[in-house]
């Protein structure tokens, strides 16, 4: 055949080919069979937000979080892909992961919301605006909510939270952050700063009067203005009033006993140095070890208590949340994982924040592929659990694990375990066979990037040594859980030099601003062993925590034991800071003591 028959064959071939794929894509049944298969997939995402939205409804976000996790973004409309990002949003502040909701917040595109969903997107938007500091923008973001909401509960909890965010700033901030005009902005922070500087102003007051005649059409009205004012849980619903009568459930003996001496010590000191007018709380101690919880709880409420503190022990708290209905609210001392209860409210030093805490500290660091090192004991085992968690949420690897034994000289073969040098030593020993003036030098893993310790002081120390010393020129960088500090400081704790930990704020020089310093109470926390050091200081905010209870989940605060805010569990959740051993001494790392001190309440005692 010639080059022009070949040629003219060719193009036929294609021509005729491609009316075939005209006919093919004009056919209505083919059209018809592709936008079904579209509309089965689009059906299937839809009901899979659906589902997730509910659960996130009933407070059920990890059930929610695998119903998102089943859905392909990238075949979602650009509406079901801003419900998605809405949902990880809400999911994320649940899960106390504020920097993940305002990430997933930054991706939503607006003109996609539902009137619904803006409501939700600009709540959400402003709890994470005041949990990251910026109340003003905080602010901001709930007037642009007001006018959205029909339901007067709605805007009157709406109305409340723009002055509980604004309260927590300084008389000075409140003067500088005011404009010259008389816009709705402006008269919000004049409210909050006339409130402030009166904290018994009344309906009838002069100087509410003239903050009206300013501004008259604020939304802030007189009968809004009447019921906050009055703090009436007839007029205000769920919103608490300050107790005056308080319940403590401790053990006077047992295991816990000393424990509770610790924070019956923090909790008295910030007690005796509350403010007088109102006068405070009239307190009634009770023994929990002798009477069960439930028990007490119903004698205490007899008594005329209005708020429950305790008890310690997890048992006992897992007994008083089997009661049906809690008339009065209770704050724990103590944490159960997955425990969710109206009016109730759990408080505690829990290696679930501090291990959020350092896992984020070093992945935002650049360190995400991570060995994890354990000590052999109960409490080794969750936290490995809970560092494996913290690691899958922020994008982390957890390599390998391994337990040590506390309290020994000498790590070196759990070590290279962990650094994979035993098997560089059995490489070795077998080419050894082959190559007999072989020259070796053990290497470790080369994949690894971080080292994850829980650990004491001592151990610490011994552990750290040994890890620098197996990995030859390069010095491993280790991250620790508070347990590496003893919360004073010895001559001895350069051996600790590098490492970086979170801790609470009440153990670093100035990284607390209360006037219940470690310093100030040196001779209430000398009486106990260092193990319990940090006990005072909860026992400082479980005092102090009582009046910023209801705004907790909107407006953190600046606590002894951390940046308190409150996640969808009623769990109170602590922010810490984090500092970095040199010179034998912890030096708190500048931007976590300055995300600290950011919006925040402050404290009850002075």
């Amino acid at each position: 055949m010639s080059r022009l028959n070949l040629l003219l064959f060719a193009i036929c071939t294609i021509f005729i080919s491609g009316c075939e794929l005209l006919k093919i894509s004009q056919n209505p049944y083919y059209n018809r069979g592709y936008q079904s298969e579209q509309d089965e997939v689009t059906q299937q995402n839809q009901q899979q937000l659906n589902t997730a939205a509910s659960l996130l409804e009933a407070k059920n976000p990890n059930d929610a979080q695998n119903y998102i996790d089943a859905i392909d973004p990238n075949s979602l409309s650009a509406a079901d892909l801003t419900r998605l990002q809405l949902l990880q949003a809400q999911i994320s502040l649940s899960f106390g992961e504020t920097e993940q909701a305002r990430k997933y917040l930054r991706l939503i595109q607006s003109a996609y919301l539902t009137p619904t969903d803006k409501i939700t997107y600009l709540r959400s938007r402003a709890i994470v605006l005041s949990l990251i500091g910026k109340p003003i923008e905080s602010v901001k973001s709930r007037m642009t909510l007001e006018p959205l909401l029909s339901d007067m509960r709605q805007q009157f909890d709406n109305k409340r939270a723009i002055l509980d965010t604004l309260r927590v700033l300084s008389a000075q901030l409140l003067q500088a952050k005011q404009p010259a005009a008389a816009d709705e902005l402006n008269g919000w922070l004049a409210l909050a700063s006339l409130i402030k500087a009166s904290p018994q102003l009344s309906g009838n007051d002069p100087q509410l009067t003239q903050w009206h005649t300013r501004f008259q059409r604020h939304p802030a009205n007189n009968a809004f203005l009447l019921a906050y004012l009055a703090n009436s849980p007839k007029n205000i619903g769920n919103s608490p009033t300050i107790p005056t009568n308080i319940a403590i459930f401790l053990p006077e003996s047992g295991a816990y006993a000393q424990a509770a001496q610790a924070i019956k010590a923090g909790f008295m000191a910030a007690y005796a140095r509350a403010e007088k007018n109102p006068p405070p709380p009239t307190i009634h101690f009770y023994d929990s070890e002798v009477t069960n919880p439930v028990t007490l709880y119903y004698k205490a409420i007899n008594a005329g208590a209005q708020l429950i503190i305790g008890p310690l022990n997890k048992e006992h708290v897992e007994q008083l949340a089997n009661v049906k209905v809690l008339e009065v609210p209770v704050l724990t001392l103590n944490h159960i994982p997955g425990l969710s209860k109206a009016n109730l409210y759990q408080f505690a030093l829990s290696p679930i924040d501090e291990v959020n805490q350092i896992t984020h500290r070093a992945v935002n660091d650049g360190y995400k592929k991570a060995l994890l090192l354990t000590p052999k004991t109960e409490l080794g085992e969750r936290m490995q659990s809970y560092f494996e968690t913290a690691l899958q949420k922020r994008g982390g690897t957890l390599l390998k694990a391994k337990h040590y034994k506390p309290d020994i000289n000498d790590y070196s073969t759990t070590l290279k375990d962990l650094l994979s040098i035993t098997e560089s030593e059995k490489r070795y020993t077998q080419l050894k066979a082959l190559v007999p003036d072989l020259q070796f030098a053990p290497r470790r893993r080369q994949d690894a990037e971080v080292v994850l310790i829980t650990a004491y002081p001592q151990d610490a120390k011994v552990l750290q040594t040994q890890i620098q010393q197996l990995s030859q020129a390069y010095n491993m960088p280790i991250y620790a859980t508070p347990q590496i500090f003893n919360g004073v400081g010895t001559s001895t704790d350069n051996d600790l030099n590098n490492i970086t930990f979170c801790d609470i704020p009440w153990v670093f020089d100035g990284a607390y601003k209360g006037a219940l310093s470690q310093e100030a109470l040196r001779s209430t926390w000398q009486q106990f062993p260092e193990i319990y050091l940090r006990l005072i200081a909860m026992g400082i905010d479980a005092y102090n925590l009582i009046p910023h209870l209801s705004q907790l989940k909107t407006v953190p605060y600046n606590g002894a034991t951390g940046k308190l805010s409150l996640t969808d569990e009623n769990r109170v959740q602590r922010q810490l800071v984090c500092a970095k051993f040199n010179h034998a001494k912890p030096q708190p790392l500048e931007s976590y003591v300055q995300s600290y001190e950011k919006n925040s309440g402050n404290p009850v005692a002075h």
